[in-house]
């Protein structure tokens, strides 16, 4: 049986796709579909590792929980590089190019996540720490009301969906294959970076945040990336 949670993160996929098949050329719709089909397993299977070494401490208790994905458990962070990472794959394999394709994926990447990220409020996951706000949501199992940090990370990623897909539309061709996709990295680690401040027991190693330690790093590497073409345009 399908879980709501199922249902909405592959609408969310769905969706993602038809705005990305906008997005390329005629001749070009049988290889997103065939990437896409490859970089969803990927990324699958990276957001589920993800979560699973997040979760060690259940796991390494019930493996065969390992498996059970009806109740959610998909790392975000994950998702990324186990998706990125086999499109890699597929790409070079393809004789294709890299950057041009990550620049279509990271434009519609956010709306995936964002439509995707409302299947934690049926399985009552991903909410933050307790709030005597209007819009918490009553979490049963701990009897009080929480920030719904799925909620604002979906508003955020339709944001930020909506600011990327807008300037591809409007500069795609105009700009470095890959400054999308590094503008993708930098706003989603602005978004996790903040919204970790409300997170209930986040993913720590010797006292570092997991989350936000990978926000920093991929947001200074994709500053980087962008300021590097900058610069050089304006010499």
């Amino acid at each position: 049986m399908f879980s709501i949670y199922g249902i909405l993160i592959s609408l969310g996929i769905f969706c993602a796709l038809l705005i990305a098949e906008s997005l390329v050329e005629k001749q070009e719709k049988d290889t997103l579909w065939e990437l896409s089909f490859w970089g969803i397993i990927g990324g699958l299977v990276g957001a589920r590792l993800y979560h699973v070494i997040d979760y060690f401490w259940l796991y390494s208790k019930n493996p065969i929980l390992i498996l059970d994905l009806r109740n959610g458990g998909l790392g975000i962070w994950g998702a990324i590089a186990g998706g990125f990472i086999t499109a890699i794959i597929y790409l070079k394999l393809h004789k294709k190019s890299v950057l041009k394709w990550f620049d279509v994926a990271a434009v519609v990447f956010p709306l995936a996540q964002s439509v995707g990220r409302f299947g934690n409020f049926f399985n009552q996951e991903l909410y933050g720490k307790a709030t005597t706000l209007p819009w918490g949501i009553y979490i049963n199992k701990t009897a009080q009301y929480h920030h719904p940090l799925f909620a604002y990370e979906a508003i955020l990623n339709l944001c930020l969906f909506t600011t990327l897909y807008c300037c591809y539309k409007k500069y795609s061709g105009k700009v470095k294959p890959g400054i999308f996709f590094a503008a993708y990295l930098a706003g989603y680690s602005l978004i996790r970076f903040s919204l970790e401040f409300l997170r209930i027991n986040p993913w720590t190693v010797f006292g570092l945040n997991i989350a936000q330690t990978i926000s920093i790093l991929v947001f200074i590497y994709a500053i980087y990336f962008i300021g590097s073409w900058w610069f050089r345009t304006k010499k």
